[in-house]
């Protein structure tokens, strides 16, 4: 949160002199973008809707870093802010890109999210001692609050989590948007109260779809005789990889969730700042 300046009154000469010599650092200035934005350096593009606003690349890692006491992490590129709300509010979304390689999805049709929703579950389950013995509260994955739905067309895929943390007594919702490039993926993530699915669902959905590659990123460009790279891994594995990985939260380590998928995409999942400002102020990570 930005310092207070000059938050006593000055009533004694010693303290005047001491704020003199250490003057209270100027609040963190965010220059907020509206309409057609750029998403990193000219990889996509969104069209934002009336009332919405941008953080680009630096200001949006020292919401994530600073404000929400993540980690470092290049792949941010941005914030996208609803309208009515601040970056204190109770959600926001994170623009990611993760360098993959391009996603198959040819098996779209075939994929079995009932089987691997149960394979999640259980390496989430199992995971739980480790994450006690390391101080942090356990989690299940309650199901899904919103089942894996892709889009062949356009190439655009979203799910949504609900999990039950200890301790919370309202569940959390995790929503995951993803959209298919020639190199890799564009990450969408909003996280908040399982009751807040209505108005996440509709924020993520309007940007899902007026967000776009650039010339050059689409998933149409792809060509593997030009050295393109193909991801290890398809659609599930994109699901598996996306819990919880930004906003805030407690790094904890999925271990056993990976049962489907290569060790390759093993991710960390983190969990801790948005539910403290919601339930109150928890273990910084």
């Amino acid at each position: 949160m930005p310092l207070r300046s000059w938050f006593l009154v000055l009533l004694f000469v010693p303290a005047a002199l001491s704020a003199a010599e250490n003057p209270a650092k100027p609040a963190y200035q965010y220059h907020y973008q509206t309409g057609k934005v750029t998403v990193g350096s000219n990889l996509a593009t969104i069209d934002l809707p009336e009332g919405y606003r941008y953080l680009q690349t630096a200001e949006a890692r020292h919401v994530v870093e600073k404000e929400w006491n993540n980690p470092p992490d290049e792949s941010t590129l941005g914030v996208v802010l609803p309208p009515g709300r601040d970056i204190d509010g109770d959600f926001a979304a994170i623009i990611s890109f993760e360098e993959t390689g391009y996603v198959k999805d040819d098996d779209a049709k075939s994929q079995d999210y009932a089987g691997l929703l149960k394979q999640m579950q259980e390496g989430m389950h199992e995971s739980n001692p480790a994450r006690k013995k390391q101080g942090y509260p356990t989690m299940e994955l309650n199901g899904w609050a919103e089942p894996p739905t892709y889009d062949s067309a356009t190439k655009k895929f979203f799910w949504a989590k609900s999990l039950q943390v200890e301790g919370s007594a309202v569940p959390v919702l995790n929503y995951d948007i993803r959209v298919l490039g020639r190199r890799g993926v564009l990450e969408i993530g909003a996280i908040g109260a399982l009751p807040q699915l209505a108005d996440i669902a509709a924020c993520g959905k309007e940007i899902m779809g007026r967000t776009e590659f650039t010339t050059g990123n689409r998933y149409a460009d792809f060509s593997e005789g030009s050295g393109d790279k193909i991801a290890a891994y398809g659609l599930a594995g994109l699901v598996a990889g996306g819990v919880l990985a930004k906003a805030g939260f407690l790094k904890l380590l999925w271990l056993g969730a990976l049962k489907l998928i290569k060790p390759l995409i093993f991710v960390a999942v983190v969990i801790g700042g948005v539910i403290a400002k919601m339930f109150g102020r928890g273990k910084k990570a």
